[in-house]
């Protein structure tokens, strides 16, 4: 059996497009973030010199694929918000076109 759909179903694509703008500022920022961490775990090589640099690497490594994948998921997110805005858009498009003929 169906489920009822609600009747106030409704898409604001003003607040969605504001939503890819931010998600999208927000992934600049944090990628300029982890740019800059990176850079400064890449000048510690040469001022420290104890065991525990030994493990460093690992942590660098581990570091570089954390922030990779973040990184790819914020943009697998614009390109889904971006999908949904179009077929938004689209949709409404088609319907004020119906409602004119």
């Amino acid at each position: 059996m169906a489920e009822d759909i609600p009747g106030e179903f409704r898409i604001d694509l003003g607040v969605l497009r504001t939503a890819i703008t931010n998600v999208t500022a927000e992934q600049t920022a944090i990628s300029g973030d982890l740019d800059e961490i990176g850079l400064k775990m890449k000048g510690l090589s040469s001022d420290w010199n104890s065991p525990a640099f030994g493990t460093f690497e690992e942590v660098r490594t581990w570091f570089d694929k954390a922030s990779a994948d973040v990184l790819d998921l914020l943009g697998d997110l614009i390109i889904r918000l971006e999908t949904s805005y179009g077929n938004y858009a689209a949709a409404e498009s088609g319907n004020v076109g119906n409602l004119t003929t």
